[in-house]
Parts: C-alpha cells; sequence; structure tokens
C-alpha cells in the first residue's frame, strides 16, 4: 500500500513540475509584454491554450480576465459564468464553511508569495462543475510580476483519477489483507536466509504470538520445534528448512502430511510452498500456505474403520440385500440378503456386471447411464421403488437407495440397498380395499363424523348432508367448536371431550343446533384416538346423529301420555262425583214424598232436582 502511494505521489510531483516549467515560460514571456495585461498575447495565448492543464488569468482586482480551453472543458465553466472571483467561489465551493476555508488560505497564500518573492504554496480542493460533479484539484499560483498590473496565473492540476485509483487500491489492499487474516489457513513469506518477513494473524496466532514480533527471525527462534523444522528421517519427519529450500531452487513444493506443533499438540498440515520472484526473476523468497488437516485425516482413519465395520454390518442383515460394485459397474460386494433375494450365490455374482445380473433388460441402458451421472457429473441415483429381477427372471419389487464411497481420487464404489417390499406393496393394496370400503361406509352413514383435537379444533369433517353443518366446512375446518358453535353446544361438546379423555368413550350428550332448516337435534357419541406420539395433541372423533325427528316423536308421546292421563284423572273425578249426585239426588226424591204438603220446600227440591240433573248431564260428558 505505501509503495503505491508513493509511486502516485511522485507522479504527481513529476507533473506539477512540468506545470511549474509552463508558468515560469509564461511569465518570462509576460514580463516582456510592453502594455499591461489585458487579454494575453497570441504566443501566450497560443502556449496556454494548447496546455492539458486548466489555467486561469486573474489580475488584481479580483477579476478574472481569461480561462483556457483545458479549464472550461474540465469545470464547464466559461468566463461569462465566473467573470470575477466573487462569482467563482460560490460556484466552485458551495459549502459556505468550506468556501470560507478556501478563501482565507488562497489569500495568505497569495500574500506571502507576493511579500516574500517565493513559490505559491499548492492547495489541494473539491471544485463543483458546473455539472454538478465534484473533482479533486491540486491549486497552484504564480504571481506575473510588477510589470503585469498584479496578475497572476491559477494552475488547477486535476487529480480525481488519481485519487479514485489511490483510493480503490487502499480499498483492494485492505480487502485483500482481510482476507489473508480471516483465513485459517497459516499463510507465511520467508527471505534468502529463511527468516519470516511477513505472515497473517493465523501464523501469529498458531505460536501465541504477534506478527511483528516473528518478523527476522528464523522457524526455531520463533518457537517452532528444532525437529521438526531440521527434519528427524528416522522418525520420517523431513523438515520446513528442506522444503524452503526446495522452493528457494526453484521448485514448487507440496507436503500433504507436514506435522506442526501447535499449541502442545502435534497437528498435520496440508502444505504447499513456491519460490518468490522479483520483475526480473530473482528469487528472493518462500510463500507458504499451509492448512490444517489434522480432523479431516481423523476422518479418514475412522472412514476406513467404518467401511470395516459396514461390511461387517451389511454381510449380517438379513433384511436388505447389499450390493457393491466399481465405477465399472463390476460387483465387488454381495451380501446374504443379496443371495436370498436374487438367488445368486457370492461367487456367481462378484466380477459381474450388475446389469447383467438384476437389471430387467428394458431399464439397461438407464440403469448405465443413471450411475454415469454420478460419477462424472455428482448427480445421485434417485432412490425410488424398482422392479428388478432374480436369477430366474422373475420380477422382484424393491425400495432400491444407493450412496457413492470414494476411498481415493482414482477410484469409486456404489452400493446398493435393496428391500424387497413385495409383502409391503401387498399389504398397501389391502389397505387401499379397506379404505375404499370405509369411505364407502362413511359416504352412506347420513351421520355426521367430526375429528377433534383436545382444544375442541375440526381437524376433519365427513358429513353426506353438509347443510346439518353449523357452517360451511371449510368455515369450520381449523376453528373451534367455541368459534362456531353457540355457546351452551359448545360447552356440552367440550364436556364430552372431557370425559372420553378420562374414560376412552362417551356417549348420550344432546346438543341442539339453529340451521337454516330449523332447529335440529344431534346425539353425540365420543371416542378418543390412540396416540403414539406422547407429545402431540389428543384428538377424538365424535359422531353426531341426527334426532330431530325422535326428538319430535318424544315430544308428541309425552303430549300424549299427559293427555290420557289427563283423560282418566277426569273419568275417575266425574265417575266419583256421579256417584255423590246419585246420593244427593236419591235423598231429594225421597224429601220430595215426605214434604208433599208443604210447596215452598218442594220448589227448594226442584231446584236442587235441576241443578243434581244439569251436574250429571255434565259428568257423563267427561266419562
Amino acid at each position: 500500500m505505501n509503495l503505491s502511494s508513493d509511486t502516485t505521489n511522485q507522479q504527481l510531483v513529476n507533473e506539477l513540475a512540468e506545470a511549474h516549467a509552463t508558468i515560469a515560460e509564461l511569465k518570462q514571456q509576460l514580463s516582456h509584454a510592453q502594455a499591461p495585461v489585458i487579454l494575453p498575447g497570441d504566443k501566450f495565448r497560443s502556449i496556454v491554450n494548447a496546455s492539458p492543464v486548466p489555467h486561469a488569468l486573474n489580475d488584481n482586482h479580483q477579476n478574472i480576465i481569461y480561462l483556457n480551453p483545458a479549464f472550461v472543458n474540465t469545470f464547464g465553466y466559461e468566463l461569462k459564468d465566473v467573470p470575477t472571483l466573487d462569482d467563482w467561489w460560490p460556484k466552485a465551493y458551495p459549502d459556505p464553511e468550506y468556501r470560507q476555508w478556501i478563501t482565507d488560505t488562497w489569500q495568505q497564500h497569495l500574500e506571502r508569495a507576493i511579500s516574500g518573492n517565493q513559490p505559491f504554496e499548492t492547495m489541494e480542493v473539491k471544485i463543483r462543475c458546473k455539472d454538478n460533479s465534484e473533482k479533486s484539484i491540486i491549486v497552484s499560483g504564480t504571481t506575473l510580476g510588477n510589470d503585469c498590473d498584479g496578475a497572476h496565473l491559477v494552475t488547477f492540476y486535476d487529480i480525481s483519477q488519481a485519487r479514485t485509483l489511490e483510493q480503490q487500491l487502499k480499498q483492494a489492499l485492505a480487502l485483500l489483507e482481510n482476507v489473508i487474516n480471516s483465513t485459517p489457513d497459516l499463510i507465511f513469506v520467508k527471505n534468502n536466509e529463511l527468516k519470516t518477513i511477513l505472515c497473517n494473524e493465523s501464523f501469529a496466532h498458531a505460536m501465541g504470538k504477534r506478527r511483528e514480533d516473528m518478523y527476522g527471525k528464523s522457524d526455531i527462534e520463533n518457537g517452532w520445534n528444532p525437529d521438526l523444522v531440521q527434519g528427524k528421517p528416522e522418525d520420517g519427519v523431513r523438515g520446513y528448512m528442506h522444503d524452503d529450500l526446495d522452493a528457494l531452487s526453484g521448485m514448487d513444493v507440496h507436503n500433504p502430511d507436514d506435522p506442526a506443533n501447535i499449541n502442545g499438540k502435534i497437528r498435520i498440515f496440508d502444505t504447499h510452498k513456491r519460490p518468490l520472484k522479483d520483475e526480473e526473476g530473482n528469487i528472493f523468497g518462500v510463500l507458504g500456505i499451509a492448512r490444517d488437516v489434522t480432523e479431516h485425516k481423523k476422518a479418514q482413519i475412522k472412514l476406513k474403520q467404518s467401511e470395516v465395520r459396514f461390511r461387517s454390518i451389511f454381510e449380517s442383515v438379513k433384511n436388505i440385500a447389499v450390493q457393491g460394485y466399481d465405477q465399472n459397474r463390476n460387483v465387488i460386494f454381495w451380501n446374504p440378503a443379496s443371495v436370498a433375494l436374487y438367488g445368486y450365490s457370492e461367487e456367481e455374482a462378484l466380477g459381474q456386471k450388475i446389469e447383467t445380473l438384476i437389471i430387467p433388460e428394458h431399464m439397461c441402458e438407464q440403469v448405465i447411464n443413471a450411475i454415469e451421472q454420478w460419477l462424472t457429473h455428482d448427480i445421485p441415483v434417485p432412490t425410488t421403488e424398482l422392479t428388478l429381477q432374480n436369477k430366474w427372471g422373475q420380477p422382484v419389487q424393491v425400495y432400491s437407495s444407493h450412496t457413492l464411497l470414494r476411498p481415493d481420487d482414482d477410484c469409486a464404489e456404489l452400493y446398493c440397498l435393496d428391500v424387497n417390499i413385495s409383502e409391503q406393496l401387498q399389504t398397501q393394496k389391502e389397505l387401499q380395499r379397506v379404505n375404499a370400503e370405509l369411505d364407502t361406509t362413511l359416504r352412506t352413514i347420513p351421520d355426521l363424523l367430526f375429528e377433534l383435537d383436545e382444544d375442541g379444533r375440526y381437524i376433519h369433517i365427513w358429513a353426506q348432508n353438509e347443510t346439518l353443518l353449523a357452517a360451511q366446512k371449510q368455515e369450520l375446518l381449523g376453528c373451534t367448536v367455541s368459534e362456531k358453535l353457540p355457546a351452551d353446544a359448545a360447552e356440552i361438546v367440550m364436556s364430552a371431550l372431557e370425559k372420553a379423555t378420562k374414560t376412552g368413550y362417551s356417549h348420550g350428550q344432546i346438543i341442539s343446533l339453529p340451521l337454516t332448516t330449523g332447529v335440529h337435534w344431534f346425539e353425540l357419541s365420543t371416542a378418543i384416538k390412540p396416540c403414539t406420539d406422547s407429545d402431540s395433541k389428543k384428538s377424538f372423533i365424535v359422531l353426531s346423529r341426527d334426532i330431530t325427528e325422535r326428538v319430535r316423536v318424544e315430544e308428541q308421546l309425552r303430549r300424549s301420555q299427559k293427555m290420557d292421563a289427563l283423560g282418566k284423572l277426569t273419568g275417575g273425578i266425574a265417575h266419583d262425583f256421579n256417584n255423590m249426585l246419585g246420593v244427593i239426588l236419591g235423598y231429594t226424591e225421597l224429601l220430595e214424598e215426605k214434604l208433599a204438603d208443604e210447596p215452598q220446600s218442594l220448589r227448594y227440591l226442584e231446584s236442587i232436582m235441576t241443578a243434581g240433573n244439569r251436574a250429571r248431564t255434565l259428568t257423563s260428558k267427561l266419562l
């Protein structure tokens, strides 16, 4: 970063020096002028016009009297836009505070240059162009002497692109620094004396040091184990130093099993080293990148161990037929379950092409292509149900899955695991038949059938007559009975669920619902569903039978029974009352005979007789 920045600055210095030389020449030309400078002479004009650097000529009265074409092209302003400095300042520097600093600083530099007859101090500024863009500029001024009436030439050197490139370079180097320091790989550079001159954070962290503390020191001085640095052939350790020297001789070195002592533990690194060369091709150091592959190595060992266990396991399983074949589809593994499923003995199968054994002829090309796609394009063979064939050409229905192993980079092994699903398919067909029968049965049942969870939420609904539902089927699903049923009906349903939770079954609860066809009555029968998952919610099957007609008949029967009882009661009363009337009328007749000589008493007896006969007539109507 610093080297690139210095180079950029040096270029700017060189170009500024060229600009000052041009200005000096202009000044010399102007010093020979016989009259005050109002407009530049032809030679001055031609030199300034040809300059690729923007120039402005200001007089001693804050007037801008000339702008060269480079100025107009760079900033967009013409002389009519900025005839005076008072016009220039707010356009070029619209921010008031920044503008004030610019004008103050400019005046100070100008006064020092005039009074001390010394070069104008350059200023780096940001100028707002006419198109509202902004440019980074180095501004320099040159006084043209008293003969030119105090005029001074201002030079504007556009460094916008340089600053942009410089910023991009900073960002790129910062990004590179972040990438290098964020990687877990150890990255280091050694000089021809095998001393560390650069490393990343991971390399320093491995030794528990700061990067700066490791620079200029050898591996041993930095704390690496001397045996690992210098090598120990009797233990199979080549040594970092020998790999470094090979790299300094111009070789690219790769050590996939490079040991290192990290925090007191031996770790294995995959290390690459290559020579670093200058522009002339001379080797001045070694670049090393080391990746910790300890866990990968352990995984490889475990993989080999697991492969032994894997083969042992699949040799012993009885229900899973396992076949292994190489990348040429030659059988290399054939377990006893494969013998039982396909009929080929292990001796018959080993070494044979898998497609010649168990793949039906019409599937051979498809299987070969699928294996090739897996090997070359890493597109796995899908797990699926297949109909293969046994030794005698009979179909074998299996659920087949595959796995690809790569013991090393040069070969691949594919293993196929087949499960005989013939019985399962038969069971599935039987289940489909039972489900069809159940579906038919449900469609013929006039009752409503619901599945509710323990919160009373509708999960499934079976209804032949959806007009008996409290709402449309889709409106009920996902809602609770409390949300869709009247409060008293919802309470009865939840009570039925609670009872079923305790006893497993509940029956006899009756609810009434106001439907579009009138009030309907339903009798509930509730059973809890068996649940295999202890964490899941309980669910219930609720059978709701429409008993509206039964309720009406029962109501009519109750009314009939009431009338019958009332009739019997009335008849009994009438009979008893009639008996009492008989006594009254009988004694009235006897009194008539005894009171025949008493007309007044006879009239009373006639009234009693008349009333008694009317009562008897009324009583006879009740019998």
